[in-house]
């Protein structure tokens, strides 16, 4: 009777988790408001006038050439409008949903509650999982991996290895990352397989990873070489700068979500340890297998990701984590389906989702409201002030890309350093801007002559002033300063430049309102302000 109530309110929790998740997902794509600078970068470079133009530049936004591809045929099928655009998120967004349903179709059994509650509730795929960025696809495709090759453990059947092999393929053409948690997974596949002498299996799995890492040697050259420019980006990558984006991408409010996977985990561990003592001799083949693949999944990946970020060396955000967290939370929710003959796992479990239903909801309910920019604002702004004799400054150069995008008036812009292409994230051009003892030279001589002829000069993103009777010493030519290759000390270096001018030349400034009702997302609040007048 227990088991039967448990059975009733697991999938009911679990139906009402998913309801709530296509409201969240519906309420995101609802206030997002304008695309930030990676978006609009993927936009950008899939706009390309031919394909070739993208073929020849889709390593500067991190991601294989088929993602840009496929925005480039959504674009030509829907448009490119904002609204459309969060349609796309929105409908990644129903393909997670999708796939933790078709994983526990496959191997799990009961309900995904544990995969819908850390995934479907988690801002980071909310928010950023739903951007016009390759995580968020790129981790429905390497969650549908982790599933269909946990089912040929069981079942090696014609069409679930030709589904594990469209699924592995597509994985890895649309997030570079995904190679490595692929690798991972068929490693823990093969274990499992040779473990059982099923030979046949451990041969198809790793064919299957051998076939995929081959699909992915011609993107290796382009990579290679955009690596030498995004050496400004490279940082010392330790254990503690690995697990602390780690611990963000768990989701708001991070506390609670911490706790939420720590109680987790150790309730699964105590009960695995348990269930090895108690029940060692009947040990079911099915359920051990699942617990053996999901516990080695977890271990690997980690290893395997952390090893793959030491060795590309660049500064992470939580959303680089994104498919990581879907491997881990796949692995979870297969490691507690696997012990679901324990009452006590259950209730534990469900405890914990719903917790998590009534929490997070309500916690997250302000970021999921939160405009993702607000350039496209004061763009806006601009086109209906701006004169054509003024000349906009946008700093840093960074912004520069959104700007792009949605700045359609007749005023000159620049940003700072100066660059000659905004359409996608041009690292070459900002490490020649390093390497050069005037950066900004060019941008000083047009800021002046602007001011001299009595023209307005509009500064997006403002500029960073000095205390008085201070100056700022610049910085000499990458990689021989203090800072080395370091892009983030010039560009603070290049913004107190520039206000350090302002300061010495502009006889007036002001402050220009960019209103809006909505609270904008940090990573792209941006103010204006205009400056005019010359004094010698």
């Amino acid at each position: 009777m227990k088991s039967q109530a448990l059975n009733f309110a697991e999938w009911i929790t679990a139906i009402l988790l998913t309801v709530v998740v296509i409201v969240l997902l519906f309420v995101r794509a609802e206030y997002a408001g304008g695309l930030w600078r990676d978006e609009c970068a993927s936009v950008q470079l899939a706009e390309m006038p031919r394909i070739a133009d993208v073929f020849q530049n889709f390593q500067r936004e991190s991601f294989p050439a088929p993602f840009p591809l496929i925005i480039r045929a959504y674009g030509a099928m829907f448009g490119t409008s904002d609204a459309a655009l969060r349609a796309f998120g929105f409908t990644v967004g129903l393909l997670l949903l999708a796939a933790v349903w078709t994983n526990a179709l496959l191997v799990t059994g009961p309900p995904p509650l544990l995969a819908l509650a850390l995934l479907g509730l988690n801002t980071t795929f909310l928010i950023s999982g739903t951007t016009m960025r390759g995580y968020g696809i790129g981790s429905v495709t390497i969650l549908l991996v982790f599933g269909l090759v946990g089912r040929m453990l069981r079942h090696l059947t014609l069409s679930g290895v030709l589904a594990a092999f469209c699924a592995s393929l597509l994985s890895v053409q649309l997030l570079l990352y995904n190679s490595v948690l692929l690798a991972a997974i068929a490693l823990a596949a093969i274990i499992v397989s040779v473990m059982h002498r099923q030979l046949r299996a451990a041969l198809t799995i790793a064919a299957i990873s051998l076939v995929c890492a081959m699909s992915i040697l011609p993107y290796l050259s382009p990579f290679w070489n955009e690596s030498k420019s995004t050496i400004v980006l490279r940082s010392q990558v330790t254990l503690g700068w690995f697990w602390r984006p780690l611990g963000m991408a768990f989701g708001h409010p991070i506390q609670f979500t911490l706790a939420l996977w720590g109680a987790l985990l150790m309730t699964i561990l105590a009960a695995i340890i348990a269930r090895s003592f108690i029940i060692r001799p009947e040990k079911p083949a099915a359920p051990w297998d699942n617990l053996l693949f999901a516990s080695l999944v977890v271990v690997i990946s980690v290893i395997f990701y952390f090893a793959f970020l030491k060795i590309i060396g660049y500064l992470t955000r939580e959303w680089h984590y994104l498919a990581l967290l879907s491997v881990l939370a796949g692995s979870v929710d297969l490691l507690a389906a696997s012990l679901c003959s324990i009452n006590l796992v259950r209730t534990v479990r469900l405890s914990l989702v719903i917790a998590a239903l009534i929490v997070m909801p309500i916690a997250n309910w302000p970021k999921l409201k939160q405009r993702q920019t607000n350039v496209d604002l004061v763009a806006q702004k601009l086109e209906h002030l701006a004169q054509p004799s003024d000349l906009i400054v946008v700093n840093p150069w960074t912004i520069g890309v959104t700007f792009n995008r949605y700045y359609h008036g007749g005023t000159r812009w620049v940003t700072v350093p100066t660059m000659s292409d905004h359409r996608v994230h041009r690292f070459d051009l900002l490490k020649e801007k390093m390497m050069s003892p005037y950066p900004l030279a060019d941008l000083g001589d047009i800021v002046g002559s602007t001011l001299r002829a009595g023209h307005r000069v509009w500064l997006v993103g403002g500029i960073t002033l000095s205390q008085p009777h201070e100056t700022t010493v610049p910085l000499a030519p990458a990689p021989n300063s203090a800072f080395g290759w370091n892009c983030d000390a010039y560009a603070t270096v290049w913004s107190s430049q520039l206000g350090d001018f302002i300061q010495a030349h502009a006889a007036r400034g002001e402050p220009i309102p960019v209103t809006t009702n909505m609270v904008v997302n940090e990573v792209e609040d941006e103010p204006l302000v205009a400056v005019e007048g010359w004094r010698q």
